[in-house]
């Protein structure tokens, strides 16, 4: 995303969506399963996922195969 200044000092933004959204979802359990993995990959045009935690490797494993999700990583790499 390219971002210009105006002369009054404010941002505009230039090229509103250059690249899309990068997301990781963190939880392969039944909600991401059933509501947030869908309903994110419903806004492709805008948005992709690109990696899934859990706690439960081999659930996220199978959750990032069936829905086409490139990485998965072990929830216990995650420090937030």
């Amino acid at each position: 995303m390219r971002v210009l200044k105006d002369s009054g000092n404010r941002f505009k933004v230039a090229e509103i969506m250059a690249n899309r959204i990068r997301i990781g979802v963190v939880g392969a359990g039944t909600m991401p399963q059933r509501a947030h993995i869908p309903n994110l990959l419903a806004e492709s045009q805008r948005s992709t996922i690109v990696a899934l935690a859990d706690a439960r490797v081999e659930t996220a494993r199978l959750v990032a195969e069936r829905y086409g999700i490139p990485s998965v990583y072990p929830l216990s790499l995650i420090h937030i």
